[in-house]
Formats: structure tokens, C-alpha cells, sequence
């Protein structure tokens, strides 16, 4: 539990020393007129459109209250989507009314913007997600559980408080800080004076650890607040905070996936940024080794622009242009990439940033190659090679993993390989799935997109997947680098347990020429007896056999790919539909090829051929 320990009562005096007294917000206060017309210029956000987007949420908006009953169906029967879905729909007109405040700055938003405070907040029984909430306790009032979005909300109001001003009724903004007082800070200070269990987070090895205390310290420095409990909570995230660096491989690679590095370091940075700021630059959680090094994710993981390997829980999306985030890391950190800064908002949580914080920004200095996000790389504690054609006519990139079945956000995937062509996924990696109660349960692996079999890795005798666990890994057996031509080989035979398994053994050969490139994936296997065996290539989209060595895909986007394959015996294709709901709406169920021997075999091997 985070009580007041030795780093903690350290962290402490620190702050103590250079805190100031004053409330403080990443954003400025609405009657610095000045400050708001730079922010709009300087995140790229037309006030014009944010004014017309508010229009549109006055005329659209609903605020009646989200059912009692929607909240309660995931304690019935599993399901997170439809409540999270209702309170999205709510949250996004309410977003929109408060960008068109701040462009406007006239009051004319005010009414409605309170009126959606009072559905979605001051009169909720819970701003924890109902997938968050054990026994409902939250909802009841008998036991408060601080989560990922409550801590977010409460940061977020704390901030509108510092936003807004006078510019609220007094009774509103008496009733904004009673809430986050109630939902939040009440429950941490009461943790904190070991009043209360803590919630688990609290030193917790993920993203949790990284979200929740930023949203809590963000809060307790921009409410009005005795300055001892602000402190207090500030020294407890500082203690604490190190333990999300636990989900991390010493190469600074997340194994939560992509998806949740960007989540997980968003607020990591917005919390070191929050504390560097108020402190006038005396403490910078940014200015560390390992979190320069965990920085670097979103540069040394990219396979082209903004697609990164969707390994682990991380949607199957490709943003269109490279996230804020990365762009402020790459001035701040000192990259020297000249990522572009995409458009965001003043209100958007790393668009503050950019709005009101980019002048006499602290650079650390810590510059990369000016090939960082060109040249393939393998990142060897997470035994992930990105192997990137840059100059061909489609771009094309391969991304395969090692690690183990016992990482942060895990699926049984050792071996897994994702391969980028012409924009979209030609061989896929799954991803996450929708999450239900049963996605962090005791039957996580019963789904297909979790466990091997919904993974472009073998199937082993009678059907033998992987197994779970951090004793279940591969191991990285070779791996060059070069300008024509990177190899790389995996032992899988650690993820399995197969007793007559003797060997198995997935290499890649990638190959560039010019404009043009290839990808192998040669899977060679030995048993000391007769077996079956089988490997599958994971598509979005619908494949067929069109020749003795070759299947042809046919993406759901329309166009065609020919795979070639090539085996030490006869073969037989079949193709799939896994049973497992999209995660996203762009993509349908993915699919999956499997390539198995006709006869059960001692030894062999499973060759496929990606062409540029």
C-alpha cells in the first residue's frame, strides 16, 4: 500500500521545498484572451469550427440521466460495452460545448455545458466504469473505487474549475469540487492516513498505476485544497509512479502493447509535466534513463507512419497521422526528427501542452539517428524485430515478437507476426478483443484472439496451443541487420508443452531490392515421433488456394495478394472466420489460414513468401 514510506516522506520535503501555493492547471483560466487565441493557432483547431461543433451539440444534445439499469447490466451478465458506449455518446456533445466556450468565451455555452455537468457527474452515482466497480460497491456509496476514468474525470473538473472561474454559478462550482472531493480525493487522502484499503493501482506494474495517479495529482494541484494534502498526494504518485515501469522490458518496449504505451505514457507525461511545471523545473519524472528509453516506443516500433505492431491488447486501427504525443516527446526529449505536429485541440489532455507550455520547453538532448523511424531494428529484451522497406512502391513492414506468455495485457502470441502493405494489414496480429468480464477473468484464454490459435503460429500434434505464463517464451536464437537483408531466428519451442516436441524453430528472411521486397517466415519443426502440424497465417478479409504453392488474399478493403508457400510435404488449406467480435468497426471477424501437413510427419518444414 502507498502509505507515506521512506521515498515517499523523501519526495515529500522535496516538494515541500518548491511547491508553490496556488492552485494549478495545464490550462489557463478563459479570461486570458490572449492566451486562448494562441492556443487555437497553436494546436492547429479553427475556433470558427469549434464554434459551429458547439452549435451543432446544442441543438443535438440529450442529458437525460443513463439508466440505473445500463450501469447495473455488467454485474449481470458480463457485458462493458453498452454502458461505456452511452456514456461516450453524452461525454462527446459535452466536449464539443466546452472547445466552443473557450473560442467563444461569451457565456453562451455555459447553460448547456452545466446541464451536461449535472448528467454526467455532479448527479452520477459513480464515475468509476461499471467493469471497475466489484460488487457494485461504488454505485451503492458503501466503498468508493478510484479507476482509470474517475481519476480522469476528476482531473478534468478540477481543471474547468480553473478554466471557468467566476464565469460558473457559485453554487455549481461549490458542487464541481463536493463531487471531486466525494468520488476522488476523499478516498486517496483517507488511503493515505491508512483509513481505507487502497485501491489496487496504487503500486500497481501497468498503465493503471501511470492513468490513475496522474488524474488524482492533476486534481488535488488545481483544486483549492489545503497545500499538506496536495503535497501529500503529489509524494505518493512520485513514490509510486516507478512501479508502471515494471510492465516494461529493459529495452524500454511495453509489453502491453503499443495501444497502452500511448495510454499508459500519455499520463505518465502529463503528470512528470504537471510537476515539472509547478515546481518551476525542479522535478522532471521525464528526466530519467529508463523513462527516456520507454519514450522511444512509438520510434523504434513504427512500421510505417503511424502503424505500429498491434501485438498484445492494442487495436487493429491505423491512426492517419503520428499522435500528439509523440510529436511533443520528440521536441521535448530532443529527438531532432521533426515529427509534424498533428492537429489537436487547447482541451485535448497533450494539446494543453502544445497550446499553453511550448515556449522555453526544457530540451533534454537526447537525439536519434536520422534513419530512427527508415532502418529495421530489433529490440532484444522483447525479441520484437521491425524489419521496414522504406522505399518500395507500397510500403511494407514486418513486425514478429519473442517474449513470453506472462507479459502485462498478455495473449498466448510468442512468434506472432503482423506484415504492413499498401496502408493496410496483409498478415495480422488480432489485437485486442471487446473486452468483457470474462477478457480479465479466469477464462481469458477460452477466446481465440487471446489464446495461440487465433496467431500466425504453429498448432502442434492434436491441436496443442501455447501455453500460458512467463515460463512459456522464445528465445532469440539469431538476428542480423543489414541494407539488402535482415534475418532473424525464434526457438518456440519454450512456449509449448508437447512432450514429443524435439525442436521447433520460425525464422524471417527479409529481403529488399530497390523498389521492391519479400518476407519469409519459415517454420522447420521436429518431433521424435509421427505428429500432426500446422501454422496459420491471420488475415481481415478472405483467402482461397489458388495453386499448389500459393493462397491468394483478398483483403476487406477489395485488393489481392498472392502468399507463396512452400512445405516439405503435401498440405492441405483451409480458411476461417474467428469466433471473437471485432474491436473495431472499421475491420470485420479476422480470419484465419491454416496451412497443415496432410500426414502426420517427424520433421519438416512451412515456408510462406509476402512480395512487395
Amino acid at each position: 500500500m502507498p502509505a507515506i514510506n521512506d521515498s515517499a516522506a523523501s519526495a515529500r520535503a522535496r516538494l515541500d521545498a518548491v511547491l508553490g501555493d496556488a492552485p494549478f492547471s495545464l490550462l489557463r483560466p478563459l479570461d486570458d484572451e490572449a492566451a486562448w487565441r494562441d492556443a487555437f493557432a497553436r494546436t492547429g483547431c479553427d475556433p470558427a469550427d469549434a464554434i459551429a461543433e458547439g452549435d451543432r451539440a446544442l441543438q443535438t444534445a440529450d442529458w437525460s440521466p443513463i439508466p440505473d439499469d445500463l450501469y447495473l447490466e455488467f454485474s449481470r451478465n458480463g457485458n462493458r460495452v453498452n454502458y461505456q458506449k452511452a456514456l461516450a455518446e453524452k461525454t462527446a456533445p459535452l466536449n464539443a460545448l466546452l472547445l466552443a466556450e473557450c473560442a467563444e468565451r461569451q457565456g453562451r455555452f455555459v447553460p448547456a455545458i452545466v446541464a451536461g455537468l449535472e448528467c454526467l457527474y455532479l448527479q452520477a452515482k459513480s464515475w468509476t466504469l461499471p467493469a471497475h466497480d466489484p460488487g457494485t460497491t461504488t454505485f451503492l456509496g458503501t466503498f468508493v473505487h478510484i479507476d482509470l476514468v474517475s481519476s480522469a474525470v476528476a482531473a478534468r473538473l478540477a481543471d474547468l474549475l480553473v478554466l471557468f472561474g467566476g464565469r460558473l454559478p457559485a453554487d455549481v462550482h461549490a458542487r464541481i469540487a463536493s463531487a471531486i472531493r466525494h468520488h476522488v480525493a476523499d478516498p486517496v487522502l483517507a488511503t493515505l492516513r491508512g483509513e481505507r484499503k487502497a485501491d489496487f493501482w496504487m503500486d500497481y506494474t501497468n498503465n493503471w498505476n501511470a492513468v490513475c495517479w496522474a488524474g488524482c495529482v492533476r486534481a488535488f494541484l488545481a483544486l483549492d485544497m489545503p497545500r499538506e494534502d496536495r503535497i501529500a498526494v503529489a509524494a505518493a504518485a512520485v513514490a509510486n509512479v516507478p512501479a508502471f515501469f515494471a510492465s516494461f522490458h529493459a529495452d524500454g518496449i511495453s509489453s502491453e502493447g503499443q495501444g497502452y504505451w500511448g495510454y499508459g505514457f500519455l499520463h505518465y507525461t502529463l503528470l512528470a509535466e504537471t510537476l515539472r511545471i509547478a515546481t518551476r523545473g525542479r522535478l522532471d519524472l521525464l528526466d530519467t534513463p529508463f523513462a527516456r528509453l520507454c519514450a522511444r516506443n512509438p520510434v523504434y516500433t513504427a512500421m510505417h507512419g503511424s502503424a505500429y505492431p498491434t501485438f498484445a491488447d492494442m487495436p487493429v486501427n491505423i491512426p492517419r497521422d503520428v499522435s500528439p504525443l509523440t510529436a511533443w516527446l520528440d521536441r521535448r526529449m530532443g529527438w531532432s526528427l521533426d515529427l509534424a505536429t498533428p492537429p489537436t485541440t487547447p482541451l485535448a489532455e497533450i494539446g494543453s501542452l502544445f497550446a499553453f507550455h511550448a515556449d522555453g520547453l526544457p530540451v533534454l538532448r537526447d537525439p536519434l539517428p536520422a534513419d530512427t523511424l527508415r532502418a529495421s531494428r530489433l529490440l532484444p529484451a522483447s525479441g520484437i524485430l521491425i524489419s521496414r522497406a522504406p522505399d518500395c512502391a507500397k510500403p511494407f513492414a514486418l513486425a514478429i515478437k519473442g517474449g513470453h506468455n506472462g507479459e502485462d495485457h498478455n495473449h498466448n502470441d510468442v512468434g506472432s507476426y503482423c506484415i504492413f502493405w499498401d496502408g493496410d494489414w496483409l498478415a495480422a496480429d488480432p489485437g485486442a478483443e471487446t473486452y468483457t468480464r470474462r477478457t480479465f477473468s479466469d477464462r481469458r484464454y477460452v477466446s481465440p484472439l487471446l489464446n495461440s490459435f487465433g496467431h500466425d503460429v504453429p498448432r502442434l500434434g492434436p491441436g496443442v496451443l501455447q501455453s500460458t505464463g512467463g515460463s512459456f517464451r522464445g528465445t532469440v536464437a539469431e538476428c542480423s541487420l543489414g541494407h539488402d537483408a535482415d534475418t532473424y531466428g525464434l526457438d518456440l519451442a519454450g512456449a509449448y508443452e508437447f512432450a514429443p516436441l524435439v525442436s521447433l524453430r520460425r525464422s524471417v528472411e527479409a529481403r529488399r531490392h530497390g523498389t521492391e521486397a519479400s518476407f519469409t517466415i519459415d517454420d522447420t519443426f521436429e518431433y521424435d515421433s509421427p505428429q500432426d502440424f500446422e501454422t496459420a497465417i491471420i488475415v481481415y478479409g478472405e483467402a482461397a488456394r489458388t495453386a499448389e504453392d500459393a493462397i491468394e488474399i483478398r483483403r476487406w478493403m477489395g485488393d489481392r495478394a498472392i502468399v507463396r508457400v512452400e512445405t516439405s510435404a503435401p498440405w492441405a488449406f483451409s480458411c476461417e472466420t474467428l469466433d471473437a467480435e471485432p474491436n473495431s468497426p472499421r475491420y470485420p471477424r479476422p480470419a484465419r489460414i491454416a496451412i497443415r501437413f496432410a500426414a502426420p510427419a517427424s520433421s519438416g518444414f512451412v515456408r510462406v513468401t509476402f512480395s512487395s
